[in-house]
């Protein structure tokens, strides 16, 4: 089980390629984004549902306890691979390194079993030829320092990356580079992991897999590649229409409100990362007026969509913090901090979630949004997530405003 960005489904295919090499049978498993970040308990069930007995987590997992504790009890064995700060550490086999992003311990990881396996050396050295492309991307999309080890383990990588026979590789280079034949870091970081991230964004991870999935197949490299590119249009149209109207509304009122009110209506139709920037030109104006309550509400509201690169735990932590501000106190800020919480445990402690809901239900319900309130999820150990399902459609006699209280408008 990987992330939905680059570095989860570089990940996702480095492994794979060396369990069939070893001859292990192997399937990847890549989250949507509406299923949160990391290993849940929902996708814990699902693994044990389709009889997995090993798991393999890349690029999350180290802060899974509750998760990791209920694959055991299943009778799952797992294995993290991560590099994220530790704050709740699963009790599992777990290799971890703050200097490697999650690829790049990937490679280590592929290597290493190669290694433990007794493969031919020439073996050994063509894998880490081959893996060594995809952690270097991935080292380059992640931002990590590139120092030191992560430095080699980069250069290594862009060398052959040009002689690639990967024909998905070879079709990704050509639509990204100007000049395919000398791709560089620049290539990578604005070219190749831009479209590689557009498939979690806007549509499915696996969209991106399938380019990596498809080998020596060029005609399934192609078509990969090609639906890759459609997927990347819409991400930048997308997120130049809404820089557009988010200059638009500052330049027409300057009030932080109306961008609030515009990022909440984003949101609530589950376009969180559209939402995000507006969230973010709304908080530092609430904050230029000294409105600290507005900028709280603002400022967690762009906590969903970066859910995947933080520790849930922390995340957790913090908004149980922000929940004891002062500036908290106001009811609208209180259930927002409260809905955000609510979203990032429902894939942490589902008894935590639990409770977190019936705070948000109470706090709905005495405060009319009741829209919000009937959207709230029927508990079913955690797979529901509140503000995930479609808007209700408007009768011509009633609207709602953002935050789901019923408007009458007259006749």
């Amino acid at each position: 089980m990987a992330t939905t960005i680059v570095m989860g489904i570089l990940s996702s295919h480095i492994l794979q390629s060396v369990l069939r090499r070893l001859g292990a049978e192997s399937r990847v498993y890549l989250p949507h984004r509406d299923e949160g970040y990391g290993l849940g308990r929902a996708a814990v069930h699902h693994f044990s549902r389709s009889g997995t007995d090993l798991l393999l987590t890349v690029d999350n997992g180290i802060n899974a306890r509750a998760a990791v504790h209920l694959a055991a009890r299943l009778g799952i064995e797992v294995i993290v691979i991560d590099h994220h700060r530790i704050q709740d550490n699963a009790d599992t086999l777990a290799v971890w390194s703050d200097e490697f992003c999650g690829a790049g311990l990937a490679v280590l990881f592929a290597v290493g079993l190669a290694l433990r396996a007794g493969s031919p050396a020439r073996m050994v050295e063509q894998l880490i030829e081959g893996t060594s492309i995809y952690g270097a991307i991935a080292s380059i999309a992640d931002c990590v320092p590139l120092s030191g080890r992560t430095r080699v383990l980069t250069q290594l990588g862009l060398a052959p990356l040009s002689r690639t026979k990967h024909r998905g590789l070879q079709e990704l280079l050509r639509a990204s580079c100007g000049d395919p034949d000398s791709p560089d870091s620049e290539d990578v970081a604005f070219r190749i992991a831009p479209r590689i991230n557009a498939a979690g964004r806007v549509a499915h991870p696996y969209a991106a897999f399938e380019v990596m999935a498809a080998g020596s197949d060029l005609e399934r490299a192609r078509a990969a590649v090609a639906h890759l590119n459609q997927l990347n249009a819409v991400r930048r149209e997308l997120v130049q229409h809404h820089f557009e109207e988010l200059r638009e509304e500052h330049r027409r009122s300057g009030e932080p409100q109306r961008l609030l009110d515009r990022a909440d209506q984003l949101s609530w139709n589950n376009q969180w990362l559209q939402a995000e920037p507006i969230y973010r030109q709304a908080e530092m104006l609430f904050r230029q007026k000294g409105d600290l309550s507005r900028a709280l509400y603002a400022h967690v509201s762009q906590i969903i969509p970066h859910a995947e690169s933080r520790s849930l735990p922390g995340t957790i932590l913090e908004l149980t913090h922000d929940l004891a501000l002062p500036e908290a106190r106001d009811p609208e800020t209180q259930l927002r901090i409260l809905t955000i919480r609510g979203m990032i445990e429902v894939n942490y402690d589902a008894r935590m979630a639990q409770q977190t809901w019936a705070q948000v239900a109470k706090l709905a319900t005495k405060q009319r949004h009741w829209l919000l309130a009937s959207r709230l999820p029927r508990y079913n150990g955690g797979r529901d997530s509140v503000l995930s399902a479609g808007r209700p459609s408007l009768g011509k006699s009633e609207s709602f405003d953002r935050l789901g209280r019923r408007k009458v408008i007259p006749r």
